[in-house]
């Protein structure tokens, strides 16, 4: 019996074939920049008139977080002042339910939320400021953190993210969530490229690694709502006055990461009461005025 010969590619249907393939990799390439690396220049949010969103029977505050960032301040807390007791994290809070810092947390004091307080101390007060290190603890309360001589550098439990270094870091990038969204895209590769990513942006080791694998466990566990409506339509970040809702992406991001996140990296955004390009809750934004060299008691 004579064997059947099998179909050769001609030049023009294998020409086809490479076409389309080649058509078909860079769409789904474009496709991704644009999802993923579409950056747009934002200032801070607002509702309304007001700088937050104000709840039900409450008024706009008087007077919105100090925003002002100068250079010589960014410069004192990345290169001059350094941490002597830093949080590290050796494992994914939100593939293992066991992930601890170390030192651990105090599970006491996370469980008051935003009532309890990071605070700095001076190692050696009497040392240049330019050349200072300094200790982080964290209190029940404001009062106590200062009562005990610290002063407050975000609102809730120390974590992985309270250095000043990394401080210098929200400073500078108060779009965050855009950069944060440019170093998902390496996310999709890895939570090691992800977290080069917020290396290169300045962030401690231990910081980075937190944000890039709460960027993977986002993109997981909300691809429909951040990636694909993305293709489709340009969500703003809060919907309109005077609910200002968050849109569906960052609902999802605040139901399935963002708790996690904050726990771990101690500060946030919101903690270290600066404003961003979404609007979030009056309450849930504090009032602090970072202080160059601020003066303290030595634990």
């Amino acid at each position: 019996m004579g064997q059947r010969r099998r179909g050769k590619c001609t030049p023009k249907t294998c020409c086809c074939v490479f076409c389309c393939l080649l058509i078909t990799t860079i769409t789904g390439i474009l496709v991704w920049y644009f999802m993923l690396f579409k950056t747009e220049d934002q200032g801070p949010a607002s509702c309304g008139d007001c700088f937050c969103i104000v709840g039900e029977g409450e008024v706009c505050p008087s007077e919105a977080p100090n925003s002002n960032v100068t250079t010589d301040l960014v410069d004192i807390y990345v290169k001059r002042q350094t941490i002597a007791n830093p949080y590290d994290l050796s494992c994914d809070p939100f593939s293992n339910t066991n992930c601890r810092t170390s030192p651990a947390q105090d599970e006491n004091l996370l469980g008051l939320g935003d009532t309890a307080v990071c605070a700095i101390h001076a190692v050696d007060p009497a040392a240049e400021c330019q050349e200072s290190s300094y200790n982080l603890k964290s209190y029940a309360s404001q009062e106590e953190a200062e009562a005990a001589g610290g002063v407050v550098t975000h609102l809730g439990h120390c974590g992985v993210c309270s250095t000043l270094q990394d401080l210098a870091v929200y400073l500078q990038n108060p779009t965050l969530a855009t950069e944060g969204k440019f170093c998902s895209a390496k996310n999709t590769i890895s939570i090691e490229g992800g977290a080069a990513c917020y290396l290169n942006l300045g962030m401690t080791e231990a910081c980075a690694k937190v944000w890039a694998e709460a960027e993977f466990h986002t993109f997981k566990e909300c691809f429909t709502e951040c990636f694909l409506k993305d293709i489709t339509q340009d969500q703003a970040n809060n919907g309109p006055f005077p609910e200002c809702a968050l849109n569906s992406c960052l609902q999802c991001d605040a139901d399935n990461s963002a708790e996690t996140l904050a726990k771990i990296a101690g500060r946030t955004m919101r903690r270290s009461g600066l404003l961003s390009p979404v609007a979030r809750k009056c309450d849930e934004i504090a009032m602090i005025e970072h202080q160059r060299c601020p003066q303290t008691t030595p634990l």
